[in-house]
């Protein structure tokens, strides 16, 4: 009688799953992939140095259209749809949350840039300040997109107007500053 040979089932832990057609296919670097995909997905956004990064980072919120979705680790936008959501799953993780973080901190320190534009005497920090307050005009157009994007997600929506509100306000707050500078100039009071 004929000696029947077994072969031995190689384990998972060896060599990977058994595939499709009895192939033995590695998942380990699959596996890999999905848990630094997910370590990452919490990367937030801290490189904000110089102060035309800010500006050029507050231009860029100010150009969003409706239905895209900003990558935060790269600085462009995505537009809606599947391959956008595997690419910010898997690929290069990236979540609303980081827009939120990523805006949040851009429009910040925009704002302590104004502050220190405000007290300047120069003339083109002077010319630079308007331009700013431009931008952020601009960027709440941006950020009603970005809301319009997200608008299945109450939350974040809710965080957009919060911020929304608080752009509005402090330009409000500024221009009311600046008419009573403007005032006090025209008329020759000092304070």
């Amino acid at each position: 009688m004929a000696k029947e040979k077994k072969y031995a089932m190689p384990t998972v832990i060896q060599t990977g799953i058994l595939g499709i057609c009895g192939k033995v296919v590695d998942y380990t670097n699959i596996g890999l992939l999905l848990f630094n995909a997910l370590k990452d997905s919490s990367y937030i956004v801290t490189k904000m140095d110089s102060k035309q990064e800010i500006i050029s980072r507050l231009k860029f919120i100010g150009k969003l259209k409706k239905g895209e979705k900003i990558n935060t680790r790269h600085i462009y936008v995505q537009p809606s749809g599947i391959g956008t959501t595997l690419s910010r799953t898997f690929l290069y993780p990236d979540n609303r949350g980081n827009a939120l973080n990523f805006v949040n901190e851009t429009i910040s320190r925009a704002f302590e840039i104004l502050l220190t534009y405000s007290r300047t005497e120069k003339d083109s920090e002077k010319i630079l300040l308007n331009n700013l307050v431009n931008d952020l005009n601009q960027t709440t157009m941006g950020l009603n997109n970005l809301k319009f994007t997200y608008i299945d997600d109450s939350k974040f929506c809710c965080d957009i107007e919060a911020l929304l509100e608080s752009v509005q306000a402090s330009l409000r707050l500024y221009r009311k500053e600046e008419d009573e500078s403007d005032f006090q100039e025209e008329s020759g009071e000092s304070t």
